[in-house]
């Protein structure tokens, strides 16, 4: 078969008859000539699924160190569509200050400007812009005052950090990085802070601006078809080479079309979770929970037992901002999907009251992001980004059209008497080795930390067996995987993985011969085909490939034809209903302790104990009591640090350090009558520890009624204090001898 066009991964066996084919034959005598062509790949998602294992690794879907960063001076270049997990490679690393206390490490980000550079993770510690000062510092956790952050989005006029001029001795007014969005580290050693050395920094980031042709504007965005249609027209000068089309060759018409259904919501099941705190003032919803469920764009209500903050309404739909995922879940939200894009978030005047939550109800149909890499090739990048949205790009001529996943109407009918020339070839099964009836695979989601992930719900492992497709093979289970690189939601991982089965089962492939009539159509559309031989009345095909040809007829007179090639399709191909989805929760059971995370003891308890002595004398000591963190890497080979003092002491005594598998401890030799303090932290295998946990301005509680008689020695008048703490009926008098005094 012919091809005239670079497509996005152009799925074979699309043209030629294998063995089966039925043909029928209504053929005239002569040769084809090919004249021009228009094609349409099976889709992006159909060229995703790979019969093979899928490329996927730790760092990211076939590419290493994504999320971690390196020092690689041949990396590819790297840009950013929607939002994206990501680190970067070292533009520089080097000690400075007294002692080399000061190291800096210079991130490259993403080789163009971005929108933001967001929430940073430092050893999965998240840091977000309300923990950095006007300077950069961290102002808490335990990176406080100890790390600090500057964020460069890489504008063309970029200037130069002033930070890197002023410290960094080879750095000068030209290191601007204009065009490249790099982040700026500076730690201040402390063995504490960074018990295992330089953590990993990754950070979110929303990606390029690209344009939309609905309103000409040029701004951030997750819709799939608006990133293909950049990724076409890039030039191939720019750090991230595109493919240099030019605009006036992009079919806008069906940009914004693809656009608008990328755009649609789709109903989820209902996800629900408490409100914790409210900041008004910052406009902020803090939420249950450790790791954020939604993502930006969502749509949600939020609802109260009583009253809800001022300044929004329980009978209106708002959508997500997200402000922050990790440790501390955090919201803002905005009036429509658009304004949510833009972060332009609804303001609150007061907290509300009650017991506040939030409910996701509904979410994008087709919301995409991850990394335009420069290793990879055209093809595989359209491929990657087309997936997104279970469809794709193909060429007309000299224009490139875009298409969503989305049932269209049929535009055309044909008949037997449209087919000039045969025969009509249909191919009813795909091959035995190529078939599948069940999808599996990976997808990145913030809900698993950025990283590949296979707990989307797709295959459903409860009904494998039932499904009609595995009863149509007979029973045997055949899988294939599914690599959604630009997929980050997991309801949209079922989603897509249900499409693309449904599309391979519509296995149906037929070609013919038809008159000019047929000019009327492009790849892409779909049409109806009645054929009385094979029972077909108006049965639905997609076009996907569009061929002009030259023949001769029987005389030898030549004449044009329009050769198509059609794959079956039908209108349930894209129906979903929730009720279908799989709930997923947050890194279920792959979420490993953060050994950078050292939870403190808790219950911290002090009891006051008499200790006898071989002279009759009482002294007394605290038992100090605790309750272990959950943790591991603390009771199993870590230990706790304790440290103790007077109140009125400004100094800590040195430490003292107990076994991570016990839970008390004691300190001897302390007075009655005198206000004390005691500190403990955990401390990890690795040397990582907790914050402080704390009981203040304690005292002993000595015996009841005893009384203390303290002999100073022999002397010619001798001295004799008492202390009395009551009346007993049976007083207790210990001696204490210092020995002789002059």
């Amino acid at each position: 078969m012919a091809t005239g066009a670079l497509i996005g991964a152009i799925a074979s066996g699309v043209g030629a008859a294998a063995a089966g084919t039925t043909i029928l034959g209504l053929s005239v005598a002569g040769s084809a000539l090919l004249i021009g062509v228009s094609s349409f790949a099976l889709s992006s998602l159909q060229s995703a699924l790979a019969p093979s294992a899928p490329d996927f690794d730790a760092g990211g879907f076939g590419d290493r160190g994504l999320t971690v960063q390196s020092r690689d001076g041949t990396a590819s270049r790297k840009g950013i569509y929607g939002e994206v997990y990501i680190s970067g490679s070292y533009i520089a690393q080097e000690s400075v200050g007294d002692d080399n206390k000061f190291l800096y490490i210079v991130l490259d980000i993403a080789d163009h400007e971005v929108q933001s550079i967001g929430e940073i993770w430092l050893d999965n510690i998240s840091i977000t812009d309300d923990m950095l000062d006007v300077d950069g510092f961290v102002t808490e956790g335990q990176f406080k005052d100890k790390v600090r952050i500057t964020k460069h989005l890489g504008s063309s006029t970029q200037v130069v950090d002033d930070d890197l001029l002023s410290d960094l001795p080879n750095w000068t007014d030209d290191h601007r990085g204009q065009e490249i969005a790099y982040v700026v580290a500076r730690y201040e050693y402390d063995n504490e802070t960074f018990p295992t050395g330089v953590p990993n920094l990754a950070a979110w980031v929303k990606g390029k601006k690209i344009k939309d042709p609905r309103d000409g504007t040029t701004k951030w965005h997750v819709n799939p078809s608006l990133m293909l249609r950049d990724y076409l027209i890039k030039s191939e000068e720019a750090f991230v080479a595109g493919m240099n089309i030019p605009e006036n060759r992009i079919n806008d018409i069906s940009v914004i079309a693809s656009a608008n259904i990328c755009d649609e919501f789709v109903e989820v099941q209902d996800d629900t979770v408490a409100v914790t705190n409210v900041d008004f003032e910052n406009n902020i919803l803090e939420l249950d929970g450790d790791l954020l469920r939604y993502q930006t764009g969502d749509r949600i209500v939020v609802s109260s037992s009583e009253v809800i903050p001022s300044g929004i309404s329980e009978t209106t739909e708002y959508y997500v901002i997200v402000y922050q995922r990790l440790e501390k879940p955090r919201i803002k939200i905005a009036s429509s999907y658009n304004e949510a894009l833009s972060e332009n978030e609804v303001s609150f005047t007061s907290v509300g009251g009650g017991s506040i939550s939030v409910t996701k109800n509904a979410e994008p149909r087709y919301a995409g992001g991850g990394i335009d890499d420069t290793a990879k090739p055209h093809h595989e990048m359209l491929t990657r980004i087309g997936s997104a949205m279970a469809g794709g790009v193909f060429r007309v001529g000299a224009t490139w059209t875009i298409k969503a996943g989305s049932y269209t109407s049929p535009i055309k009918s044909f008949d037997e008497s449209n087919i000039v020339h045969g025969p009509l070839r249909v191919d009813p099964k795909v091959n035995r080795d190529e078939r599948f009836n069940v999808v599996k695979g990976l997808y990145s989601s913030p809900i698993n930390y950025g990283q590949p992930s296979d707990h989307a719900g797709f295959p459903k492992k409860d009904n494998l067996a039932t499904s009609q497709h595995v009863l149509n093979d007979g029973g045997r289970i055949l899988y294939t995987d599914l690599n959604l690189y630009f997929t980050p939601r997991p309801v949209a991982a079922q989603r897509l993985s249900k499409i693309a089965l449904n599309e391979h089962r519509q296995e149906m492939v037929a070609e013919a011969g038809f008159d000019l009539t047929a000019m009327e159509v492009t790849a892409g559309d779909v049409i109806e085909l009645s054929i009385d031989q094979f029972g077909w009345d108006k049965k639905l095909f997609e076009v996907h490939m569009r061929e002009r040809r030259q023949a001769e007829d029987e005389d030898g007179n030549p004449y044009y034809y329009i050769h198509l090639t059609m794959r079956e399709t039908a209108p349930t191909l894209w129906d979903w209903d929730m009720g279908e989805e799989v709930r997923v929760d947050p890194a279920p059971n792959t979420k490993l302790p953060n050994p950078f995370k050292v939870n403190p003891p808790t219950s911290l308890a002090v009891y006051p104990e008499e200790i006898p002595t071989q002279k009759n004398d009482l002294t007394y000591q605290f038992k100090i009591t605790w309750t272990a963190p959950n943790d591991a890497f603390v009771t199993s080979g870590g230990r706790y640090e304790v440290q103790f003092k007077k109140s009125s002491d400004t100094e800590w005594r040195p430490s003292q350090f107990v076994d991570g598998e016990l839970t008390q401890t004691q300190q001897n030799q302390v007075q009655p009558g005198t206000n004390y303090d005691v500190r403990m932290r955990s401390v990890n295998s690795l040397g990582v520890r907790s914050p402080w946990t704390a009981l203040t301005g304690f005292t002993v509680s000595s015996p009841s009624g005893a009384t203390i008689q303290i002999d100073y020695g022999d002397m010619t008048s001798p001295i004799t204090e008492f202390i009395d703490f009551g009346s007993v009926s049976n007083p207790v008098t210990s001696t204490v001898d210092y020995g002789d005094l002059v």
